[in-house]
């Protein structure tokens, strides 16, 4: 960790384990934290240098691996593809700038023809946003909320749908055999890993039996350009109001005031029309609302 960032380090460096010498070092981090759908928000810059091969990537929890955190844990029931891999981010040194995602299972895996890629020109310069969109129906793929990759089979089986059960994310950088000789060290950066999910702790879309303790009216709804929360029992004051997207993104950020056990929201005209959380504290309690924007 530095200055807040997580960095997975390549090094050139001579190391014997396990009756092997090799040249070079790197890091892979498994996570003990294992889910099932919900939207992954990875913030990375990626290394430089031809053999480099890092990824941000998952697997199911359920895979056979000797000596892996789940497996040790009892849970290794099944073998690679069929646990399913999705790659969230891959990126090879020898194509710099090309960043790709792909999924593998066992109708399509190793050279999987399930993959796409988009052409990010500051991947190993500048920090981007990789993001995966997990739900029941599909896998979305994008980086800077750019998707380059969906896969959403038509007949959903063990086959090509692994994707029903829990998986665990992976960061790591390989090395390949083929690397140039002045390699000495790189990183891949983290500065963040945030996980939604809808009814979870964390996810803005709160049980709308919160809000009903202490608000008896909102409207209207759908809104157009203002929105008006009546309140119960609450003192005046001035409160921070965030809005996020259905997928839970932060799409704005407010001061607002309650006065007179009202709380009123204006200037809404700008938003696109869709559902929304408004969500805010008050009491020393968070509060969520759904809204319809229309």
């Amino acid at each position: 960790m530095e200055d807040g960032i997580l960095n997975i380090v390549a090094k050139k460096e001579t190391f014997s384990d396990q009756g092997y010498t090799k040249e070079y070092t790197s890091a892979r981090l498994n996570s003990k934290y294992a889910f099932t759908y919900g939207k992954v928000e990875i913030r990375a810059k990626l290394p430089t240098g031809i053999g480099t091969w890092p990824a941000i990537w998952m697997l199911g929890k359920n895979i056979n691996e000797d000596g892996a955190y789940w497996d040790n844990q009892g849970y290794g029931t099944t073998g690679w593809p069929a646990c399913g891999e999705i790659d969230i981010m891959e990126h090879w040194g020898k194509d710099q700038n090309n960043v790709t995602s792909a999924t593998h299972t066992p109708s399509s895996f190793g050279n999987t023809i399930n993959k796409g890629a988009q052409y990010i020109e500051t991947a190993s310069t500048e920090f981007h946003i990789y993001t995966l969109e997990w739900t029941a129906e599909k896998l979305e793929f994008s980086i800077d909320d750019v998707v380059h990759l969906t896969y959403k089979p038509v007949n959903k089986n063990d086959e090509t749908w692994p994707f029903d059960k829990p998986q665990y994310i992976l960061l790591n950088i390989a090395i390949e055999p083929q690397i140039e000789s002045s390699f000495t060290s790189d990183a891949m950066e983290i500065d963040y890993i945030r996980i939604y999910q809808e009814g979870s702790e964390n996810n803005p879309d709160q049980p709308l039996a919160n809000v009903e303790k202490f608000s008896t009216k909102a409207y209207p709804i759908p809104i157009k350009d203002r929105l008006n929360i009546k309140l119960n029992d609450v003192p005046n004051k001035e409160t921070i109001l965030r809005i996020y997207s259905k997928s839970g993104r932060l799409i704005s950020k407010r001061n607002v005031v309650i006065n007179n056990q009202e709380l009123i929201v204006d200037d809404l005209g700008n938003l696109q029309n869709g559902l929304y959380f408004f969500k805010f504290e008050t009491n020393n309690q968070s509060y969520s609302i759904k809204v319809i924007k229309d």
